[in-house]
C-alpha cells in the first residue's frame, strides 16, 4: 500500500496552534506574568524598605544563583553566640525549627507584605506573636539546621518573593 502525504487540514491547525501558543507565551512574559517576573516587586514598595544590619559580620554567600540552586538570602559569618537583632520593627510571625534546612528560625512580619527571616540560630529570644522593636535581640548566632559553620542566614521577602536584602541595609 503506497504512503499518502499527511492531510493538510491536520497540519495547518497544529501550525496555527503553535504560533498562537508562542504569541501568548511571548505576551505573558513581556507583560510581567510568568517566571520571567518571579523576583520583581514594585519599586515604590522597595523604596520604603530600610533595614538595620542584623549582625556584625562578613557576607560569605550572596543572594541569587549558586551551585546547588538559588540562594534566597545572604549568609553573614559571625562568632558563635553573637546577638542577632531585628532589622526592622515587626511581629514575630514564626519562631521554631520546623522549616526544613533553616534550623532555629525567626520570621518577622513588618507589614505591607514585607518579612525578614533569620536562620541557623543557636537560641531564639522571641516568641511567636510578640511585637519586636527594630534592633531588639531576637536570637544568637549558631549553626543549626543545614549549616556547616556559625553564621546567620538572612532573607528579605516581599509578598513571599525573595529579594536581595543588601541594597536595603543601612539606607
Amino acid at each position: 500500500m503506497p504512503l499518502r502525504p499527511p492531510r493538510r487540514d491536520v497540519r495547518v491547525p497544529s501550525l496555527i496552534a503553535r504560533r498562537w501558543i508562542g504569541a501568548l507565551l511571548f505576551a505573558s512574559l513581556a507583560s510581567g506574568c510568568g517566571s520571567a517576573a518571579r523576583y520583581r516587586v514594585p519599586g515604590d514598595r522597595l523604596d520604603r524598605i530600610r533595614l538595620l544590619p542584623p549582625v556584625a559580620g562578613t557576607v560569605s554567600s550572596g543572594f541569587g544563583d549558586r551551585s546547588g540552586g538559588r540562594h534566597a538570602g545572604i549568609d553573614i559569618l559571625a562568632p558563635a553566640g553573637a546577638e542577632v537583632r531585628a532589622a526592622s520593627a515587626g511581629l514575630a510571625e514564626y519562631t521554631g525549627n520546623a522549616k526544613r534546612g533553616y534550623g532555629n528560625l525567626v520570621i518577622l512580619d513588618h507589614g505591607d507584605g514585607v518579612t525578614t527571616l533569620y536562620g541557623h540560630l543557636a537560641t531564639i529570644r522571641v516568641q511567636s506573636g510578640e511585637t519586636v522593636a527594630a534592633g531588639a535581640v531576637i536570637g544568637t548566632i549558631g549553626r543549626s539546621g543545614n549549616a556547616t559553620t556559625h553564621h546567620l542566614h538572612f532573607e528579605l521577602r516581599v509578598d513571599g518573593e525573595a529579594v536581595d536584602p543588601v541594597p536595603y541595609l543601612n539606607r
